[in-house]
């Protein structure tokens, strides 16, 4: 689990550098989503974030690309835009280390796979979502 000051934190989302306070200042929405993960549990819980469609024009895009501070990422269809989030809560509550404070990904329609912790960057991409490995390898 990194640990991540939340002072020094920046995200680069689609070219624009947005510090914690600066995302938590935009329009946000609350809302249950259950993480379902390959391992065979699942959780429904409350995440509070920025719907990524208010932050990325999809415009010339066929992808969006989310990065982690552990060098993980995926690469989701641009039309994911509308119902995935940049959450910066859990239950009311900043995000814990363990839940990838200071911001993740939360993608309901997907298994938690493709939830990125620790985000540092969100690009669109001309490139196709599909163009990865349908599972992580590592």
């Amino acid at each position: 689990v990194p640990t991540i000051d939340a002072g020094e934190w920046k995200g680069v989302v689609a070219g624009r550098n947005l510090t914690l306070a600066d995302l938590e200042a935009m329009p946000q929405d609350t809302f249950p989503a259950i993480l379902d993960c390959t391992g065979g549990w699942y959780s429904e819980q409350e995440w509070t974030g920025v719907r990524l469609d208010r932050l990325i024009d999809p415009v010339s895009n066929r992808s969006f690309v989310a990065w982690s501070a552990t060098g993980y990422a995926r690469r989701f269809p641009i039309a994911d835009l509308e119902s995935t989030w940049l959450v910066t809560r859990l239950g009311g509550e900043p995000l814990s280390p363990g839940h990838g404070f200071p911001a993740r990904i939360v993608a309901p329609a997907r298994r938690g796979f493709w939830w990125v912790k620790w985000v540092t960057r969100i690009e669109p991409s001309p490139v196709p979502w599909w163009l990865q490995s349908p599972f992580p390898l590592t």
